[in-house]
């Protein structure tokens, strides 16, 4: 398998390379959507982890530029395709919502709901788990060792440590969110790559997990 992080606006994008099929995981704002398109060749897929603006801004075009299907739990898919408009709260909520007005995002015509992915991809050896809270529909992708987290985490700026929960204003369901951090750290994987910032090693998740549990007792 190879994995590789992508130059990108908005969101880190990766692109999996995993027994003859590419999948690129993410898309940036539209700002990315040609920076990204000058590194690839081909794309098989693309898979959304979630629906918010700053991970599928290039998703319309890079769909038809490389003639791919787009990937996405089926809870998203409305805020996808543009049916629906996520509410954000507090200041970074509207800072957030003032983004999305100024990107002027395209909306994919068509996407496919995530359980459809093998049957696209034959053998593709990857772990679907949705993790519901930071959107109704966000998604982890287990492949090997590797665990791309969306949004569930943020790693740090720089340097590959510890993570830092998604803010509140950011989430659909604070309480879900919480649950499903708790259910990816009794994952085997070694280490998170996350929407935002640098790898996250699988100790540093457990260790933020456990402090979480502490702090709500």
């Amino acid at each position: 398998m190879e994995i590789r992080r992508l130059k990108s606006r908005g969101c880190n994008v990766y692109l999996i390379d995993l027994e003859g099929k590419r999948i690129l995981v993410d898309t940036g704002t539209p700002l990315s959507a040609k920076l990204i398109e000058s590194q690839l060749r081909n794309i098989d897929a693309i898979v959304i982890t979630h629906a918010h603006f700053d991970h599928i801004g290039s998703a319309s075009y890079l769909q038809k530029k490389f003639g791919c299907d787009i990937f996405i739990h089926k809870d998203d898919m409305p805020f996808l395709l543009g049916e629906k408009k996520f509410k954000y709260s507090g200041i970074l909520g509207k800072i957030a919502a003032m983004g999305e007005m100024l990107f002027r995002m395209k909306y994919p015509e068509e996407a496919k709901p995530i359980n459809e992915l093998p049957e696209i991809l034959g053998t593709f050896p990857a772990e679907i788990i949705h993790t519901p809270g930071h959107t109704p529909g966000s998604i982890c992708i287990k492949v090997e060792e590797s665990l791309f987290c969306g949004d569930l985490f943020r790693g740090k700026s720089r340097k590959p440590g510890k993570p830092a929960l998604s803010p509140k204003a950011f989430c659909s369901d604070y309480s879900a969110y919480l649950d499903s951090i708790r259910l990816i750290s009794n994952l085997d994987f070694s280490y998170a790559l996350p929407g935002h910032g640098e790898t996250i090693p699988k100790k540093e998740i457990d260790e933020l997990v456990g402090s979480v549990d502490v702090d709500q007792r």
